[in-house]
């Protein structure tokens, strides 16, 4: 805290001044000659042991009560009481203190120079007030310090003191510390005799009766410890050890003892002899009203104080224990008399500030508890009747928003009607709606339509939502694709693949269906493909449809060096003689392979046919916008005697990769009972009307589980194709989301 400079006369001596003066000291014994000792031989050699040369490396000069830490390094205590206070850890070598190593110090027995005054000066000592009555001696290097300065004539000088910088004022008796002025203590200064020594806190304070009991009870079982509620913290009584600490800090420790009733204690319970003498006098003067049962709980507590021949348990408070641990038991007393008042705390209130208030020297205890009384009826009535505020705390603190206090929608249905009452009885309204942002006036008003404007240019797919939230898209192929995630996780993706299941979207593939007759489609094919490069068209193992097949597509009679790129086809599982094939092309080639087919074939555009497209009752015709085929969407393309339809955007296509996604595929598809549908639609009719299908999807559905009961996707022959009518998976999925595991026996 800054300071202004000092007025003239005045003079502010530093910590430096005084390291000045020990150096010219050390450097004045250097110059007189050394001791003789006798050495092993019998000569005699100089002496290094003085006094006062063991140095403290946090204030540089030499120890004053010096302390030796377990790693061996000595400092001041004053010093090492300082550095523990802010970080518990040796200066020089940062291993931690002991937490009770300031109950027990290692001093050093280092003999001190006596000074002896001259013969006409005086002896004095220096003295500074404790924070509950009495007075602490300086230690006997700040001591000789003090009187220096008090000698020299100067007003103020800063000093450091346990690691703080203070500030003794001489002229006001009083000292303080620099970063805190208000919490200012007297100093004395008082010549040396058998009264002069520094007063102490010494005495016992009796256990509460309750605690009391608790105590006699599990000394009398033999019982090592017990576990208390005093002042709110949990406190460990060792009745072995005779101590008690905080639960939570047992560093800070005090001495308890066992002794019989009528022992001199300092009170009970942290209150004065005087606050027993007041509850006698008040349960003799007890008002008849209706808090008498407060009135003589109170009495109650303090029954039986005065018991004989039956021991009490006692708390010791004598002078080892620090100041810290004071101010817990001494704020406790309820009155105090004037005198003893002002000879322990001082200067009152903010005297110092040269202010007019004063903390009154006593209370009236009867008033004090009708004070009291009339606050916790109110606390009560509050807590018998909850607020608005109270109701939302019902719920995780995650799921609470600011906006709950004036819009109810925002309170989860199940205490909404609670929040409704409240505000009923409040008789509090919500006011009229502000104007709504322009952002929002310019919202979409049919999103759906928004949508599909927004889906002219690039195509989104099926799954654009999900993809748009969490990955960053891209621009490609007339398509909006996701590029990479937001989070870069991509170890995530790869921790899928190889433990669990990964799933991509290939629906941007196109699709081109032939139909017509075999040999004809078979013979157009062979001009763009190739034995050597693997599989074709024409090959045994996929001209079945069991398998699908992949391979490399040319332009028409220019291979090898007219290449296009891979195409993956599927034939269709039919004897009759028009057969179809389905070839999958990637969009950035697709339009290429969609010419040579039309080129190849010779086939012709098919002119537009009127249809009705009108969609049914209660279907709104922006949801099927994108959903339905219609004409202008799937151009055709033909030459007599065979067709080509590009199915372009219409069909879903997903590529699972893991160990786990034969159990994923398993636990999603869940084949279609027509025994138990009671509707009728176009997969009951495909199915059931024509006896040699309804046998031919028996025996599918018999496949699949079967095909359940497998591990991994490497148990099937590679590329194989299982036709398979199911649910919805939107209508089966679990209501939590769990993690598919391979299970044998489980129905789908």
């Amino acid at each position: 805290m800054a300071e202004s400079l000092p007025p003239s006369g005045h003079r502010y001596n530093t910590r430096r001044n005084t390291r000045k003066r020990s150096l010219e000291a050390d450097d004045a014994q250097k110059d007189q000659p050394a001791e003789k000792t006798a050495g092993k031989d019998g000569e005699e050699e100089p002496s290094t042991s003085k006094p006062g040369e063991i140095d403290c490396a946090i204030c540089l000069q030499s120890c004053v009560h010096p302390a030796r830490l377990p790693c061996g390094h000595i400092f001041c205590f004053l010093c090492l009481k300082g550095v523990f206070r802010s970080c518990a850890k040796c200066a020089m070598c940062r291993r931690p203190i002991p937490r009770n190593y300031l109950e027990t110090p290692d001093l050093l027995e280092i003999p001190t120079p006596a000074t002896a005054p001259s013969g006409d000066e005086e002896e004095f000592h220096w003295f500074y007030e404790g924070r509950h009555g009495g007075w602490w001696q300086y230690e006997e290097r700040m001591s000789r310090e003090l009187e220096d300065e008090h000698k020299s004539g100067t007003d103020k000088f800063e000093t450091v003191i346990c690691g703080h910088l203070y500030t003794i004022d001489f002229a006001n008796h009083v000292q303080f510390r620099n970063d805190c002025p208000f919490h200012a203590r007297r100093i004395l200064r008082q010549r040396p005799s058998l009264n002069s020594k520094c007063k102490t806190l010494t005495g016992w304070w009796e256990y509460d009766p309750r605690a009391n009991d608790d105590l006699e009870t599990a000394y009398q079982k033999g019982e090592s410890k017990v576990e208390l509620l005093i002042a709110n913290h949990v406190y460990l009584v060792d009745l072995h050890g005779m101590m008690q600490y905080r639960k939570t800090d047992p560093g800070r420790r005090r001495a308890v003892k066992r002794d019989r009733v009528g022992t001199a204690c300092k009170g009970v319970a942290g209150i004065r002899p005087t606050v027993l003498q007041a509850m006698g006098d008040l349960s003799q003067n007890r008002p008849e009203s209706p808090e008498n049962e407060v009135f003589r709980s109170i009495e109650e507590i303090f029954r039986g104080i005065t018991l004989s021949d039956d021991f009490q348990i006692y708390n010791h408070v004598d002078s080892d224990v620090s100041e810290e641990e004071e101010d817990d038991d001494l704020e406790k007393h309820l009155i105090m008399d004037e005198d003893e008042l002002v000879s322990s705390r001082g200067p009152q209130f903010d005297e110092l500030l040269g202010g007019e208030e004063s903390v009154p020297p006593s209370i009236v205890v009867n008033d004090f508890l009708e004070a009291r009384i009339t606050e916790i009826e109110a606390l009560s009535r509050v807590i018998e009747n909850p607020n608005q505020f109270a109701s939302r705390k019902e719920f995780p603190r995650h799921l609470r928003r600011r906006a709950m206090s004036h819009n109810v929608k925002r309170i989860p249905k199940r205490i909404r009607g609670l929040h409704e009452s409240l505000r009923e009885k409040s008789n509090t309204r919500e006011g009229p709606n502000k104007v709504p942002r322009r952002k929002w006036r310019r919202r979409p008003r049919e999103l759906l339509k928004e949508y599909n404007r927004r889906q002219r240019k690039f195509i989104w797919l099926e799954t654009h939502i999900w993809h748009a939230k969490r990955f960053h898209m891209v621009e490609k192929w007339g398509y909006k694709l996701p590029y990479r995630p937001c989070d870069k996780n991509y170890r995530a993706c790869y921790r899928a693949s190889a433990e669990h299941c990964l799933l991509q979207d290939f629906s941007y593939l196109n699709c081109i269906e032939l139909r017509g007759d075999f040999h004809c489609i078979i013979e157009g094919l062979k001009c763009h493909t190739s034995d050597r490069t693997g599989n074709t068209f024409d090959s045994r193992l996929v001209i079945d449809g069991r398998r699908s097949g992949r391979t490399m597509f040319y332009h028409g009679n220019r291979f090898p060096r007219g290449a296009i790129g891979e195409v993956d086809f599927l034939w269709n599982s039919s004897t009759e003689k028009e057969r179809v094939v389905w070839i999958w092309a990637h969009p950035a080639y697709a339009a290429e392979i969609i010419y040579d087919l039309v080129t190849t074939f010779g086939l012709a555009k098919e002119e537009d046919m009127e249809t009705d497209i009108t969609p049914p009752e209660g279907v709104e015709m922006e949801k099927l916008e994108k959903r339905n085929v219609p004409f202008c969407r799937t151009p055709k393309y033909s030459n007599g005697g065979l067709r080509m339809t590009i199915l372009k955007d219409t069909l879903n296509r997903f590529r699972l990769t893991g160990p786990l996604s034969q159990a994923v595929i398993a636990k999603v598809l869940q084949a279609v009972d027509f025994k138990k549908r009671s509707v009728d639609d176009w997969s009951t009719k495909f199915h059931c009307d024509d006896p040699a299908r309804k046998l031919v999807y028996s025996n599918q559905v018999k496949f699949w589980r079967k095909v359940r009961s497998f591990t991994s996707p490497a148990q099937l022959p590679p590329n194989c194709v299982m036709p398979l009518t199911i649910y919805d998976p939107r209508f089966t999925a679990p209501k939590i989301r769990t993690k598919a595991v391979h299970s044998e026996g489980n129905e789908l």
